[in-house]
């Protein structure tokens, strides 16, 4: 397990950030002036989820190479995010009022992970 979280450092660190910008309550981010960007807020799902899919399959395969089979690295690596997203937004819902469920900012963060899976794998093509 150590060698777990220390190999996964950044995408876990990562992780935690989100959760806690999806979770904290508005009153958090008052003193943040906002931002009078239509859909900014969209634009802020798609860039946390590029960067934590980046992070999580460059972490994903440093750790494992090419030891794992694709299906192996689609869970971990791509629905994991998506199915992330999805449960955050049930979760807002359902137990952080007055944050709302917005199926458009899972979308956005459905986006996010395919865009941060097309960097990463390009990433990885490059270096090898």
């Amino acid at each position: 397990m150590t060698n777990f979280i220390r190999q996964f450092w950044k995408s876990i660190s990562i992780l935690l950030v989100l959760l806690y910008l999806s979770f904290a309550p508005p009153s958090s981010f008052k003193e943040i002036p906002p931002i009078q960007i239509e859909f900014f807020d969209k634009l802020v799902h798609v860039a946390l989820y590029v960067f934590f899919t980046f992070i999580l399959i460059l972490d994903f395969h440093k750790y494992f190479g090419d030891k794992v089979s694709k299906s192996t690295f689609f869970v971990c690596c791509i629905f994991s995010p998506i199915l992330l997203g999805g449960f955050i937004e049930i979760a807002q819902e359902t137990w952080f009022s007055p944050r709302t469920a917005e199926w458009i900012d899972w979308f956005a963060d459905i986006i996010g992970t395919g865009v941060g899976f097309w960097i990463a794998t390009f990433t990885i093509k490059k270096k090898t």
